[in-house]
């Protein structure tokens, strides 16, 4: 993924804007690609998918600021 590439090279906004992209690019690969192959918008699809759930959790942790435990830093 070349995240720790983009810390070494950047810093720590560099991983903030690679992780970002990373993201951005992992969700339209697992719903829009997925409804493209299926050629039907169906929302079980979007659910069944773990990765749109993490993203929404990170979104969630980044908007109220919450402190993550220890053994995540």
């Amino acid at each position: 993924m070349g995240l720790p590439i983009c810390l070494f090279a950047y810093g720590n906004l560099g991983l903030g804007i690679a992780a970002t992209i990373s993201s951005l690019v992992i969700f339209f690969h697992f719903t829009i690609n997925v409804f493209l192959a299926s050629k039907k918008f169906s929302l079980k699809l979007l659910l069944q998918s773990p990765p749109v759930y993490a993203i929404i959790i990170s979104i969630i942790f980044i908007y109220y600021e919450i402190e993550t435990p220890v053994f995540f830093s």
